[in-house]
């Protein structure tokens, strides 16, 4: 959910009170930000598809492409460097900006932060919140523990250039052969390039995006 950072600040600054952005104004981003393909994009991003609510479909756009683009570095660097990618898709961590209409954060750029850095508190309230009930909370006893691994890795990481300290368990190693992610979320998974792809829809970014 990278796109709902930006979406965030734009919700936020808009008031008070805020408002979130309207259809029109969700045709006009797209139209300007996409030229003569704007037209395909809302095809393949109808507002009707997201139940009509324009944030979940602006993530996606705004964070979709910028996700096939990864995946082609990810790609390019695997043919030269010992690689290990991830994903971060956990989506009920604490957030840092207030409640606010049809907004929720998912796993939004910047999220992760206060996984790796303890008492990190990012935004202006210099405080976390729930995503849900808008109150103020830390990582809970199962975020604790994907903290504890994810700050593991990075320390096996800098220390080896491995963030398994050895081996490639539980995060696999990314290859030109085996294009495997770590999927960070309370239950450490594996995701590969195939479904990947179709979760960003590489197939329809891939011709538009220039690489």
């Amino acid at each position: 959910d990278e796109g709902n950072f930006s979406i965030g600040i734009t919700e936020y600054f808009s008031g008070p009170p805020q408002a979130p952005q309207t259809p029109d104004a969700y045709q006009s981003a797209i139209n300007a930000s996409f030229g003569a393909n704007a037209s395909a994009v809302l095809a393949e991003y109808p507002l009707s598809d997201y139940g009509n609510n324009t944030q979940l479909a602006y993530n996606r756009v705004s964070t979709d492409p910028s996700a096939c683009r990864s995946l082609h570095v990810e790609k390019l660097w695997a043919q030269r460097v010992p690689l290990y990618a991830y994903e971060f898709n956990y989506e009920d961590a604490p957030y840092y900006f207030p409640q606010m209409p049809g907004f929720k954060a998912g796993a939004a750029h910047t999220i992760d932060i206060q996984f790796l850095f303890p008492n990190w508190h990012g935004g202006p309230l210099g405080v976390n919140l729930d995503q849900s009930s808008g109150k103020p909370r830390e990582l809970n006893n199962q975020e604790s523990k994907l903290s504890d691994q994810l700050v593991a890795a990075w320390t096996n990481f800098a220390k080896t250039g491995n963030p398994n300290g050895k081996g490639n368990s539980p995060w696999p190693r990314f290859t030109t052969n085996a294009q495997t992610f770590l999927s960070q979320n309370l239950q450490l998974s594996t995701l590969s390039a195939t479904d990947y792809r179709t979760i960003y829809k590489c197939d329809f970014w891939d011709p538009l995006l220039t690489y």
